[in-house]
């Protein structure tokens, strides 16, 4: 099943994209409805409040958010692996993101290579 739920991957979910002038708590929900994943988004080292947008995280941490409009949406797929996203979160905005799975337990600082599709199918606790 491996090499056929790979493939399904590369298709599913390819127009989830992540803008930066949606509310967290917007962005929150529409990726737990298309990974079955959750998405911890933080201010600094301190999670972020759902009600806040970007733009209002810019004035709650010491860390440069980018939300200037030049900036591309981030598109994600389930083929994409836990350590590309967040690091594109990183990239684009400048926001510290983690990958959790439908509890909320962090994912990525051990099963970082695993894709969005493999971890909503726990198939990284084969490891």
């Amino acid at each position: 099943m491996g090499i056929f739920n790979s493939i399904v991957d590369r298709f599913k979910n390819a127009e989830f994209s992540v803008s930066g002038r949606k509310k967290l708590g917007t962005i929150n929900k529409e990726f737990e409805k298309s990974f079955g994943l959750t998405l911890l988004i933080y201010k600094g080292n301190q999670r972020a409040d759902a009600k806040l947008s970007f733009a209002d995280l810019n004035k709650k941490t010491s860390l440069k958010v980018d939300t200037s409009i030049n900036n591309s949406d981030i598109n994600l797929k389930a083929s994409m692996t836990i350590d590309e996203v967040e690091r594109a979160f990183l990239d684009t905005y400048g926001v510290k993101v983690q990958i959790g799975d439908k509890n909320g337990n962090i994912i990525g600082a051990k099963h970082g290579k695993a894709t969005l599709g493999e971890a909503a199918r726990e198939e990284y606790k084969d490891d």
